[in-house]
């Protein structure tokens, strides 16, 4: 206030409100048009009176000023496209990176512990493909700013593509805070999220890196963190891990898996062995399960938990299954032709029954090979009936329309529901081998489960499949209670070509 007096009593500012003789003004004006302000003159005195020269002038000026207004909007909007997201506004990758070289500088110089997080949501494709990716996006945003509220300004939080967030903890003190944070995250932060009306379960994997003891360069703290990530998500998902060494051998197999796998599909590196299906009735081999191995050339024969998992993730079980159920159909014909009928047990995976074109794929299948319908045993578990029941009936229908038959495999570990088996065109269970392998107590829980299964499934005229079966106890348990058919190792592994008909001959003599 004294300043302001100061500069009055000096004549040097003139007082808001003093009334001018006459002013001139011009746009302030980009060179698109777009008027972001004005510039104006005002004369305090009636000596002199604005001409069009001086307007000429006072519009050179703006001009000059609107450029240089625009050139430091570009400027600020290429910084920001260069460091950060543009959907979430968060740091990208290129300013994390920068970041996190500097913070190990700092904290090399003063001794101190920092931590890298690698967060990846969890189902974040199905909430895409389900909602849309307006939904999407405006989870992604929100997700972004919960890490901001979880964190100190200090911290850095970054988007680091897709549905990947990383987040940059200086000056860690304490082990137990960034649990603590961790579990914030996973617990509290990502509850409770509304788009739309609709409330989304929301859970994430994340994997930590701490500097020094687990890298010090940004690149080895980022990987780190990453496999870190991995083994959340194999451990279940809706987790947090931190690092150890071993983690980056794991990484680096499952990433070879996966870029082999997309080479082996088109080499059909793959190979299809049989199961078989023994009759408690006629004591002969009525079907198969076929059950898929992977010969790859650096690293052996490969069984399915090697792969399928991968497979499922990265969408490649969609060209995979297809493979799978040409192939078994084509076997199952040859054999049918040389006088075997056999049921052919092909399992299908919730990606591939959620694909439209699965009832197509089977009836091109039919049609390319001559094979009977009544031959193909699609195998589905619970989980995969109950996801969407409508939809699964609509295809079940369709699929028993065409002749195909359905079976409900690990019958006993899902849904507790029994409605859908009365509801839905379903022809066989397959007791679950859970239930099998305790049998050798016949008054047991687990017997008395397996007696349940198969008393309910003759009430409701389907055929009962016992599982796992490794033992006469089991199979005299099974067939005093009138199962059906048996599978497992007591009678078979699962065999080639060669070796599975040789078993078919000796149980047709």
């Amino acid at each position: 206030e004294d300043i302001y007096k100061n500069l009055l009593s000096t004549n040097n500012i003139e007082p808001i409100g003093t009334q001018c003789y006459n002013w001139l003004g011009v746009p302030l004006k980009l060179l698109n048009g777009k008027t972001i302000g004005m510039i104006c003159v005002q004369n305090y005195n009636n000596d002199y009176i604005f001409l069009e020269e001086d307007k000429k002038i006072l519009q050179y000026v703006s001009d000059q000023i609107a450029m240089a207004i625009k050139r430091k909007i570009d400027d600020i909007q290429i910084h920001k496209q260069a460091h950060y997201d543009d959907l979430t506004g968060l740091t990208n990758k290129a300013l994390f990176h920068d970041r996190l070289e500097q913070a190990i500088h700092t904290a090399e110089r003063k001794d101190e512990v920092l931590a890298v997080l690698f967060i990846d949501l969890d189902n974040f494709k199905y909430v895409n493909d389900s909602m849309g990716h307006s939904v999407g996006d405006k989870l992604l945003k929100i997700i972004g700013n919960k890490l901001i509220e979880s964190t100190r300004k200090s911290d850095t939080v970054s988007r680091w593509g897709g549905d990947e967030f990383t987040i940059l903890l200086s000056n860690v003190k304490r082990l137990s805070g960034l649990y603590k944070l961790c579990d914030r995250i996973l617990n509290t932060h990502l509850n409770n999220i509304i788009i739309e009306g609709q409330e989304l379960h929301i859970t994430a994997s994340i994997g930590v890196s701490i500097f020094p003891q687990d890298g010090s360069t940004p690149d080895i703290l980022i990987k780190n963190a990453d496999a870190a990530m991995y083994k959340s998500k194999e451990l279940g998902k809706n987790q947090f891990h931190l690092y150890k060494p071993d983690m980056n051998e794991e990484v680096m197999e499952r990433l070879n898996v996966e870029t082999n796998l997309f080479r082996a599909i088109k080499n059909e590196e793959f190979q299809i062995v049989y199961q078989p299906q023994l009759s408690l009735k006629s004591n002969k081999i009525v079907g198969f399960e076929a059950l898929v191995r992977w010969n790859q050339p650096d690293m052996g024969v490969l069984a399915p938990y090697k792969f399928i998992p991968i497979a499922e993730e990265t969408n490649l079980i969609i060209p995979l299954g297809e493979w799978i159920i040409r192939r078994v159909c084509a076997q199952a014909k040859k054999w049918h032709n040389i006088g075997y009928n056999l049921n052919a047990g092909i399992n299908i995976s919730a990606k591939q029954f959620n694909q439209d074109k699965l009832v197509d794929v089977i009836q091109n299948t039919i049609d390319e090979t001559g094979i009977n319908p009544n031959l193909i045993e699609l195998e589905l578990t619970e989980s995969i009936i109950m996801k969407d029941v409508n939809r699964t009936l609509k295809i079940c229908k369709k699929l028993k329309k065409m002749g195909v038959i359905i079976s409900v495999d690990d019958f006993g570990t899902g849904y507790s529901s029994l409605s859908y088996l009365k509801d839905f065109p379903i022809d066989k269970l397959k007791i679950d081998q859970s239930f099998i392998s305790n049998l050798a107590d016949h008054d047991g829980d687990d017997a008395k489960i397996a007696n349940l299964v198969i008393d309910l499934g003759h009430k409701l005229g389907l055929e009962v499949v016992a599982e796992g079966v490794e033992t006469q106890n089991q199979i005299d348990f099974l067939r005093k209670y009138a199962c059906d058919e048996i599978q497992g190792f007591i009678l078979s592994k699962p065999l080639e070509i060669n070796e599975f008909e040789k078993l078919v001959r000796e149980h047709s003599k």
